[in-house]
């Protein structure tokens, strides 16, 4: 059985964002006197990111299916539209943890209300099936802690 992907989308060049959707994270300057305001401008649900004319985008936290990391950046996946983001995965994983959302594999986050199915790969392997069609082959240590809470 030949591995797949770590992604696979349906029709994914329709999906990519024109040039000008690449976003960098809003901090603590997109709302200076809010104390809720963090690090990754995570605010009341809404994830702000600024586009590159300096116009800040709220992404509601509920509408994000996934995120990837694609170097520097960070993929944000909505049904939508996708935003690329100056910021690390692991720090917008570490924020988004109380709204559901899993860290599958060193280069991907899943909003656990988008995934359909966990289907086993191999013996130490899940499979992280989306709603949208999209396939994510979990880390070995990722599948291990998602089996020991299937239990």
């Amino acid at each position: 059985m030949s591995e797949p992907s770590h992604q696979v989308h349906p029709d994914e060049s329709a999906l990519e964002p024109p040039p000008t959707a690449r976003l960098r994270v809003v901090a603590h300057d997109a709302v200076p006197d809010c104390p809720e305001a963090d690090g990754v401008g995570l605010l009341a649900g809404r994830l702000f990111v600024r586009d590159v004319r300096g116009t800040i985008v709220p992404v509601s936290v509920a509408h994000i299916e996934r995120l990837e990391a694609q170097d520097d950046y960070v993929r944000v996946v909505t049904r939508e539209r996708r935003y690329l983001m100056a910021a690390r995965l692991g720090e917008l994983a570490e924020r988004l943890r109380p709204f559901a959302f899993l860290r599958v594999h060193r280069s991907h986050v899943v909003n656990l209300d988008f995934v359909e199915r966990l289907v086993p790969f191999d013996s130490k392997r899940l499979e992280v099936r989306l709603r949208d069609g999209t396939r994510i082959l979990a880390s070995r240590l990722a599948s291990e802690m998602i089996r020991r809470h299937a239990r």
